[in-house]
């Protein structure tokens, strides 16, 4: 029934490759998954732009909690710097939790609580970023091995966070029963442990063709 339900509902494509530069970078009991969303924005100058975006993450379930609990690793427009041009981040950031948390809840989750369940009528998903990011310029693999260059945002992996929580069940009350997802918070966590200056791309000396690194540098929630 779920493996029905997962067809119906994903909007999002789960890419499986070999290629060690998919995978995210994953605490321990975590499991690594990658992901291809767009996000739709606005640019300053006006009109919509589409950015196909690559994302990497890492979640576990949590059985004592009744969580899937997720951390977002990094991410990068998949073929273009269109992740460093987005306009509105705390806009992106809810499109980014919200994208990771329709994987996670498919991923890493057992099957679903049916919503009028009395004792346990869902569980919680948690999605998790840094409030400091750092942005490195990498080559990788857009499509058919064509590789160019793109600007990833990596988490620092600061003590500092931006939370986002749902509840998830399943409605029988459908036929077929439906996954019903709320949104319960998005939360800021702690004082970030880095400087809110964002910094120049590139690097004063550096190119978009080469390798570099950024510091680290705040971004809200």
């Amino acid at each position: 029934m779920k493996n029905y339900i997962v067809s119906l509902i994903l909007g999002l494509t789960l890419v499986i490759s070999t290629s060690s530069n998919l995978y995210a970078t994953c605490p321990s009991g975590y499991t690594s998954y990658t992901i291809a969303a767009t996000y739709t924005y606005t640019p300053l100058g006006g009109g919509t732009f589409n950015c196909p975006m690559t994302i990497k993450y890492c979640c576990k379930w949590d059985n004592s909690l009744k969580q899937v609990v997720s951390i977002i690793d990094d991410f990068y427009g998949t073929t273009t710097n269109c992740a460093t041009a987005i306009p509105d981040w705390v806009d992106f950031l809810t499109w980014l939790h919200n994208t990771v948390a329709q994987s996670s809840h498919l991923a890493c989750a057992p099957e679903f609580p049916p919503c009028d369940d009395l004792v346990n009528p869902y569980y919680e998903v948690k999605v998790t970023s840094s409030r400091c990011w750092k942005i490195a310029n990498r080559l990788v693999d857009g499509a058919y091995n064509d590789y160019v260059w793109v600007h990833t945002f990596i988490n620092c992996q600061t003590s500092d966070k931006c939370v986002s929580t749902w509840r998830v069940c399943l409605d029988y009350n459908f036929s077929p029963p439906k996954v019903v997802r709320t949104f319960v918070s998005k939360v800021s966590l702690g004082t970030p442990a880095c400087p809110d200056t964002e910094p120049t791309l590139p690097p004063a000396g550096k190119t978009d063709e080469e390798p570099w690194i950024t510091d680290c540098f705040a971004k809200p929630c």
